[in-house]
This record gives structure tokens, sequence and C-alpha cells, in this order.
């Protein structure tokens, strides 16, 4: 929806004098990402939008460009914003709701301490827009002069004992999927929690839940902690994997051990593999159940191509790039809306960037949130059963988006995989390699390499 605001907005804007610093980020997105891309063309009229799951490099520019006034509007959720340092002079809520709720006091107020900045001017304006999806008849979160500040997790404890008690029961309980696994996140940890070693630490959680008299569900939690086979360090690692999926796994991997079955991953990271591999983790921690966003046994094999492209030093360029030929080639159905599908046309740019939204949730939610955590929890039970030499953790190949341990160590020293890619491509003389380590980097040499005002330059120059 604030995508479409964005480029709503900046078809209002005329072109005007030709500006080189935004006109430079509009190349950088389209280089990195599409040139299609609505970012691309609508950057270069100081317009932007902004999201959790925006790859960094440009999450990075645009905040960097805002900061500077070179990007004088940009759309946004209200939770973004809360969590990214960017104050301004005028914000604009479009909507007095936080999801599908009216906005509490706390989180108006919030939201309204971003206007305003510090070196800039003494204060700063908050417009509530009212318009056709939005009347704003609810401002009960304004007028209220009070705020009491609660920890959220306390606040979601309170106000669903009933719901916690009964996931700790491995009960169902109702609400939104967002809300059913911040519940599910909660009654993992106070199960987690009632395990703690005699290290002097008290859990808050614990401690709350005592408060309000609340033992029944300590006991509770404590009974069924009690009876997990994993152990604790691998439990407190992984909180937001459900305690059962997590002992089952275990359990079945110690018996594998014991049958001398090979547990550890493959050395080699291609397609087969790691097709292999998540059919594999697919069965362990049995996602068709436990995990709604991998429970599609088919959709593992779309995943595995993806992962294998990242984790192999594809450019997101040319993975969005092959996505199209892909599409377009096998005339592959798009989905639109909720229960809308069309014949995908790669001439049709809302085509195109429903296509690349998709890839980049697709990496930056799949492949390095919910992958990621199940291989790094797969790596601590390899770690307990084996010892050290457990092999490769698969989670930082996905963290880093490659196995060239040279990329990692650059990107170590703050480079993005972009800039650490054409390096490793194009530039390995600059680079002082020892025993399969990086040594040193010859900046003055890179820079005579790279072109100036390019991405790589200027991360280059800035960085090292």
């Amino acid at each position: 929806m604030f995508i479409d605001y964005a480029k709503s907005f900046a078809d209002t804007i005329n072109l005007g004098e030709e500006n080189k610093t935004l006109n430079k980020a509009s190349q950088i997105i389209r280089e990195y990402i599409h040139p299609d891309y609505y970012l691309a063309e609508i950057i270069k009229k100081g317009v932007a939008y902004h999201f959790g799951n925006m790859p960094q490099l440009i999450r990075n520019l645009i905040e960097d460009l805002y900061q500077k006034e070179e990007i004088r509007f940009v759309f946004c959720t209200s939770t973004l914003l809360e969590g990214v340092n960017m104050p301004t002079q005028n914000l604009f809520i479009l909507n007095n709701k936080k999801s599908t709720k009216v906005l509490k006091p706390i989180d108006f107020w919030n939201l309204a301490g971003r206007s305003g900045r510090l070196s800039k001017e003494l204060q700063g304006n908050v417009f509530c827009v009212k318009h056709s999806e939005c009347s704003w008849d609810n401002i009960s979160f304004i007028e209220k002069k009070e705020i009491e500040l609660v920890p959220s997790i306390f606040s979601r404890i309170n106000h669903n004992l009933r719901k916690i008690e009964t996931l700790i029961n491995d009960g169902e309980i109702s609400g939104s999927e967002e809300e059913k696994n911040i519940l599910k996140y909660i009654a993992n940890i106070i199960c987690i929690d009632t395990l703690e070693p005699k290290t002097g630490y008290q859990s808050p959680i614990i401690d709350e839940l005592i408060r309000k008299n609340k033992s029944s569900i300590i006991e509770l939690a404590k009974s069924k902690a009690s009876k997990l086979e994993t152990p604790y360090s691998i439990l407190n690692s992984n909180e937001s994997i459900i305690l059962n999926a997590q002992n089952t796994a275990y359990k079945k991997l110690k018996y594998l051990h014991a049958q001398k079955a090979l547990i550890t991953l493959p050395n080699q990271v291609n397609y087969e593999s790691c097709k292999n591999t998540l059919l594999f983790l697919h069965k362990l921690y049995n996602w068709e159940l436990t995990n709604k966003h991998l429970s599609d046994k088919n959709s593992l094999r779309y995943y595995a191509m993806l992962m294998n492209k990242w984790i192999n030093d594809e450019s997101l360029n040319q993975i969005i790039s092959g996505s199209i030929d892909y599409y377009s080639e096998s005339q592959k159905k798009l989905k639109i809306s909720y229960n809308e599908y069309e014949d995908f046309n790669r001439l049709n740019k809302m085509h195109i960037n429903i296509l690349i939204g998709n890839i980049i949730n697709d990496i930056e939610h799949i492949l390095r949130f919910q992958f990621e955590k199940y291989f790094n929890h797969y790596y601590l039970m390899l770690k307990d059963l084996l010892g050290e030499e457990v092999g490769e953790n698969w989670a930082t190949l996905l963290e880093y988006g490659t196995q060239n341990r040279i990329m990692i160590a650059l990107q170590n020293m703050g480079l993005s995989r972009h800039t650490t890619n054409k390096i490793n491509k194009e530039c390995k003389d600059a680079l002082t390699i020892e025993n399969g380590k990086l040594k040193s980097v010859n900046k003055t040499l890179l820079l005579a390499k790279f072109t100036p005002e390019t991405l790589e330059y200027d991360e280059v120059k800035k960085l090292l």
C-alpha cells in the first residue's frame, strides 16, 4: 500500500532540474535490483519508500540521502518508522491503526516523537491525514495525557495468560498469525527460563508471573521443560523454534547418529544438495505442522534453486533477471492480490515489481530468517553430538550470501555483498591472501580498478 502511495505522490511532482546525486542513486538501484524497479524512477524526484525486508544496501542508501535532504519524502510503515533513526520535520500519518487495531497512545506519541530534528529546528509537525480509507473518528490516543510504560512482552503476557497456558499445554489458540507466533515465542521463553542454570540470573518474565500470582503457569512450564532431552544451551539459543519441534529433531538426530548415519551437511552447495537438505529438514522438524511458512514441501524445490544461486554468488540483479526470464518463457501465472492471478507479462511494470518484491521477501524472510534459524539449530545439535569438527554452518552461508571465505571477510569489514562479489571477481590482485585467509587489502589499487561515482568505488573509499 505505501509503495502505491509513494508512486502516486511522485506522479504529482514534475521532474525539474537534474539532481546528479539522485540520478546516481537511481542508477545504483537499476544495477543492483532491476531497471524497472519503481524506486529507481521515483527517487529521481526526491521520493522513496522504505520497508523492513528491503536489501540493506538500498536501505542505507535511502537513509543516507534522506538525512542529507536529497530525498525529501519517504513512505514507510509505522512499525518500521519506530525502529529507524530518521527524524523528520514533518510527519504525515495516513492511518490511525497499527495492523488491525487502533493506535495506542504510546504508539502514536512514539511516532510523533520522530518529528523535529534536534540540530535543525525547535519543533516538528504531525499531520493526521483524513482520506477515504481513514476518517480519524477515533482519536482517543491523542487526547490521553498519561501513558503507562509497560514492556511489550509483559503487556502481552498480562492480556493473554489463558492463551499462553493453552500453548504450553500444546493446544491451539485463536488470533492472527502474527499474534499466535508472538504468543508461541513467549510460551517458549517461559518454559526455557524455568530451566535457567544456577548462575544468579533471575528471569524477568518468571518474576512478572510470580508478581501476578501465576505460579500455576510456571509449574506447568517447568513440568513441560523438564521432559525435554534437548540441551538447555540449544533451547536457549533458539527460542523462536517450537520446543516440541526442537526436541523431536534432537531425538531423531541422536538416533541417526547412534545408527552411524551420516548427519553432517554436504561440503558442496549446489541445487541437489540444497534440495535434499531442505527435504531432510522438512521431515526432521515436521515443517508441515510446525511452520506455516515452510509447510509446502513442493515449494522447497524453488527455495533450493534460490538458495543455490544466493550462496554461489549470483547477484540480486542476476537472480531477478533469471526469474523474469523463467516466468516469461514458462508462461507462469503471477499472484496479483489475495485471490487474483494474471499471466506474467515482462512488459508490465506492475508484474515486474510484484515479482521483485516476492524474490526480495523470499531471500530476506525465508532464506536469511527462516532457513537461517533452522540451520543454526541444526549446527548446534551437530556440535553437541559430534564435537567441534562438524563442517560448515550453512546459516553463515545464508547470512553472507556466499561460501567464499574472502568475501565473508570483506563483508565483515563493512562492504556489501554486491561490492565484495565485484572485488572477488575483478580485483583479486588487490588482496593479500595467505593460507586461504585475507591478510590485507590494497585500497589504492581497488580505487584505481573501480570507476569513480560507482557504488563499489564509494564503498571502498568510505569503508576501507
